[in-house]
């Protein structure tokens, strides 16, 4: 794998959104200097316009810049390839670094289970886990109640939010993931705080599990024993105080800044989340969403 253009730029709100927030803990687990991966500021902050400004309407985002645009304007947007989803951004960091040992400034070894295929899979198998919730969680942070521009004048989008969340997680099926949780996960190696000795898969879940209880009060790990001491060990980790959620006053803060791009994407896409919706329950949500 050859090497791309470095820095790479990460666009990123970690206290805001839990998938941006997967990606800044893992940079911090994985040891990656600001010479391979920057953490781009904010776009209302000073800082913000030495860079482009980010692609897309999601985050995260890493940009890449092409190697036939190496020597262009570094302000340039399209000098750059740009890459979204948490999970897949965390994949292709990993193969970087699997390729290039010394990007890591302590040579931190493979966050997913390296050459031990069975564990790799089954990191897979939680990260599929939590990408589907995930995506619920920000269908509940944009639809709950309306599109971002018309919070203000609705009031407090907690209440909806949480519901939707609490109701979706408990028709999940906790114990097979609280299982396959303990199967992954070496607690006493996590607990240890040593460096390298976190998953991608434990990232995934201390990140959902503490995003339903800092931003919605909702206590998603439940009496599932493995959940709750992979979170209480993940917790004592130093990258776990990392971009901590803000709640629904971070939520209401990006929305007034990034309102007039997200109000028509929220209502187009809300109308056609009805097919890919999965069973009844979740159809009658979208609808209801929708009102």
């Amino acid at each position: 794998m050859s090497l791309p253009h470095l820095p790479m730029l990460l666009y990123a709100h970690p206290s805001i959104f839990p998938a941006a927030r997967r990606v800044v803990i893992y940079l911090e687990e994985k040891q990656l200097p600001s010479s391979v991966v920057v953490v781009v500021p904010p776009q209302d902050d000073e800082a913000s316009r030495q860079y482009p400004p980010a692609q897309g309407t999601t985050v995260p985002r890493l940009a890449i810049k092409k190697k036939s645009r190496a020597d262009d304007d570094a302000k340039d947007a399209e000098c750059y390839e740009w890459l979204s989803q948490s999970n897949a951004i965390l994949e292709f960091l990993e193969d970087l670094c699997d390729a290039h040992s010394d990007l890591s400034s302590s040579r931190v070894p493979s966050l997913r289970g390296g050459d031990d295929m069975v564990k790799r899979l089954r990191i897979r198998g939680v990260m599929a886990y939590t990408d589907e919730v995930f995506l619920y969680v920000a269908m509940c942070c944009l639809f709950a109640s309306k599109p971002f521009n018309e919070m203000q004048q609705l009031g407090d989008l907690h209440a909806p939010s949480a519901k939707t969340l609490k109701d979706f997680v408990e028709t999940r099926d906790m114990a097979k993931f609280n299982a396959l949780v303990e199967e992954t996960t070496d607690f006493e190696a996590l607990a240890s705080r040593k460096v390298g000795t976190a998953t991608i898969a434990d990232i995934d879940v201390y990140v959902l599990m503490t995003f339903g209880s800092d931003a919605y009060g909702i206590d998603i790990v439940g009496e599932h024993a493995g959940l709750r001491r992979l979170v209480e060990a993940f917790g004592k980790r130093k990258s776990a105080a990392i971009g901590v959620p803000e709640g629904m006053g971070g939520l209401r803060r990006f929305g007034r800044v990034r309102s007039e791009i997200f109000n028509p994407i929220c209502k187009k896409t809300v109308r056609g989340m009805n097919g890919a919706m999965c069973g009844s329950g979740s159809l009658a949500n979208a609808k209801q969403l929708e009102s």
